[in-house]
């Protein structure tokens, strides 16, 4: 799976000063640049492990789509998700997306999966992060990631694509753990112009 070269993740106080950081990489190979808050260690420690965290789980539903398990990726959702999609990796605008699979449920949404696995071969799965961003009050994040997944059905041959940029959005509960709570659909980058 594809790491970016540098993920940008950004949080001081307005009245901080700061200086540019450059982390050890992270256990999945991918370097952190960090925005360094003078005088701040703690908060520039925990920046820098939120940000390997939201990359093993990115890295961690990567491998579920690898390996054709949904387990790796149904664990790490958040009960409250809800996913819209775009028709198109051209529909921009939201009043074009539609529900494919709604809210969360851990066994529908199971089975929804395994019945993909079950009549597609994976052709092929990259996945490289752009760019991850941690909240101020490092309790939320997202990553940006460009995806091209391509599935062909066993018996049709017919190839669903996925492939574009998305934005996948995590959370961290009461309890200090991290959930997915949203993504985006794959939508192209830059947006082509309206006629």
């Amino acid at each position: 799976m594809g790491q970016p070269d540098i993920s940008f993740v950004t949080v001081c106080a307005s009245n901080e000063q700061s200086e540019l950081a450059q982390t050890a990489s992270s256990p999945s190979g991918m370097e952190t640049q960090v925005t360094k808050c003078w005088g701040d260690k703690r908060r520039y420690y925990l920046i820098t492990e939120i940000s390997k965290k939201i990359q093993e789980m990115v890295d961690l539903e990567t491998k579920g789509w690898d390996t054709k398990n949904p387990e790796l990726f149904l664990s790490m959702i958040h009960p409250d998700m809800a996913w819209p999609f775009p028709p198109t990796a051209d529909s921009h605008d939201p009043i074009d997306w539609v529900f494919v699979m709604g809210r969360f449920d851990k066994e529908r949404w199971r089975k929804d999966w395994q019945g993909l696995f079950d009549t597609h071969d994976l052709i092929h799965n990259h996945r490289d992060t752009v760019k991850i961003e941690i909240s101020n009050e490092q309790d939320a994040a997202f990553a940006v990631v460009d995806i091209d997944t391509l599935w062909r059905h066993k018996v049709t041959k017919e190839e669903s694509h996925w492939k574009g940029r998305v934005c996948k959005i995590y959370t961290k509960l009461s309890t200090g753990e991290w959930k997915f709570y949203y993504q985006t659909g794959a939508l192209n980058f830059p947006p082509k112009e309206v006629a």
